[in-house]
Parts: C-alpha cells; sequence; structure tokens
C-alpha cells in the first residue's frame, strides 16, 4: 500500500449508475485486455499483509482505520528505505482476532505476527528485523505458521480503481465455489486486498505460498490458477501460467521474461 500508484481507469466512473452489463464492458471481463502482464512486478523479497477485518479501504489508506492500523501504516513507510531487503505491504480483509493486537501475515515465511496494539512501532521493527534473521528472535510477540496451506489474494480495492473494484468481487466469488467444489477450501484461503497495483491489469490475484502474481483472471481462468498453483504446486516453482503471469516473489522483472521465453522455446 505504499509502494505503486497508478492513475485511476476513466471510463469507469466510480459513481456509475450503468447496469451490470455496460460496467463489465468498462471495467469488468469483458473489456479490451489487450497489454501483455508479463513481468509488471517489482522484484520484493517478502511480502506482508495487514489485517484490517474489512474491504472497504479508502483511497488514500489508512485514511479512516482504526490508530493501530495507521501507526503501523507509518512505520513500514518509514522503515522500508532502511531494510536490507525489498519489502512489499498490502492490506487485507483478514480479521483479528482480538482488538488489542493487530495482525501481520508473511510471506515466504508463511507465519503470522500478532502485534500489541498499544505499543505497534516497536513491533513493526521487531518483525522486520525477524525477517531478515528469523533463527535471531527478534520478535517477542506471538508467532504462529498460517492457519492455511495456500493463500489466494485478489485485489478488490473499488476506491484505487474500479476495475479492481468491480472484477475483485466477483473473482473472489468464483474462487471460493471452485474451492468448495474441489474440496480444497479447508486448506485454501481467498482474501480480499486492497491496491497491489496494475490496475490495467484486472483482476489481479497473487497465490502463495506459490508467490506468482496474475493478471487478466477472468472467472473462466479460476481453474487454471488453483490448478498451477495450489493442486500441482511445487516448491521450487510452479509451473507458469504464461498469458496470465506477471511475475513472481523474489524474482526480477529480467527473470520473469527469461522464465517465460524457456517456456516458448
Amino acid at each position: 500500500f505504499f509502494i505503486h500508484r497508478f492513475s485511476a481507469c476513466s471510463m469507469c466512473d466510480t459513481n456509475s449508475t450503468g447496469d451490470i452489463e455496460d460496467l463489465n464492458k468498462t471495467c469488468g471481463f469483458a473489456r479490451p485486455m489487450d497489454d501483455s502482464p508479463l513481468a509488471s512486478v517489482d522484484r520484493f523479497d517478502h511480502h506482508i499483509f495487514l489485517y484490517t477485518g474489512h474491504s472497504n479501504w479508502q483511497k488514500k489508506f489508512p485514511e479512516g482505520e482504526q490508530e493501530p492500523i495507521k501507526q503501523a501504516v507509518l512505520e513500514l513507510k518509514s522503515a522500508k528505505k532502511s531494510l536490507p531487503y525489498s519489502l512489499k505491504a498490502t492490506a487485507c480483509d483478514l480479521t483479528n482476532d482480538d482488538d488489542k493486537f493487530v495482525s501481520i501475515l508473511a510471506f515466504p515465511a508463511k507465519k503470522v505476527f500478532k502485534l500489541d496494539a498499544g505499543d505497534v512501532n516497536e513491533h513493526i521493527a521487531d518483525v522486520l528485523a525477524h525477517l531478515s534473521h528469523p533463527d535471531d528472535e527478534t520478535f517477542t510477540g506471538e508467532i504462529s505458521d498460517a492457519p492455511y496451506e495456500h493463500y489466494i489474494f485478489v485485489c478488490s480495492d473499488a476506491a484505487t480503481d474500479k476495475r479492481c473494484g468491480y472484477c475483485g468481487p466477483k473473482l473472489v466469488d468464483a474462487f471460493e465455489k471452485e474451492l468448495n467444489a474441489s474440496n480444497l477450501s479447508g486448506k485454501v484461503k481467498v482474501v480480499k486486498t486492497n491496491h497491489v497495483g496494475g490496475h490495467k491489469y484486472a483482476g489481479n490475484v497473487i497465490v502463495y505460498p506459490a508467490g506468482d502474481w496474475f493478471g487478466y483472471v477472468t472467472p473462466d481462468r479460476v481453474k487454471d490458477v488453483i490448478s498451477h498453483t495450489v493442486t500441482n504446486y511445487k516448491k521450487d516453482g510452479c509451473d507458469i501460467i504464461p498469458d496470465l503471469w506477471r511475475g513472481r516473489l523474489r524474482m526480477s522483472k529480467d527473470q520473469v521474461k527469461q522464465k517465460h521465453s524457456e517456456l516458448k522455446e
């Protein structure tokens, strides 16, 4: 939520009262999807998701959030420049079990960190240090394994861009329906997120621990995403979906292009 900013879709008025069909043609899956999404993600070493418990984020996040969330975002922004690794931070609609805590889900660590809401600044610094040196026990709060084997994150940020606001919730429904039909809902969690970058590639989907980013995902491609990143998950790198692939955690844009070209050979 502090890395990228893209201009909103001028065709998708946030106050539009057009019918569903018209919105689908301008903001949804029936709109032109001509640009390749390949290598449209910067390289990141770690990706963290901040629990907010809702998906009605304001455009200038963290405006409108509770004070501990605001403090966490400010501390992340401040610490980012001095980190020994690259970091992507995103808000999500996962819910804290207790208002006394602020929770963060981190990948590739696949850990949940619970921060004391009354001392967020210090605990954020400890979390960031722990990501760099997980054996040093720098974080004294509660750390647990992520409760699900796989997470499918779907950008659903309507305040930032209507394309994501239109496509995101429909993809969430499609993923949940397919996971239920495949008896995978017990080990895969579908999560809404705020802005991840690249609005024009909506529907934007990120899957962990696979680490793969996808763009232009439509409901009829949901099975493909699940097959490649969940059903046939490979710890050393899943098979890519050439026409949807945006990139992968810890891979540079050049590396992404190289892997894509190797597939075509």
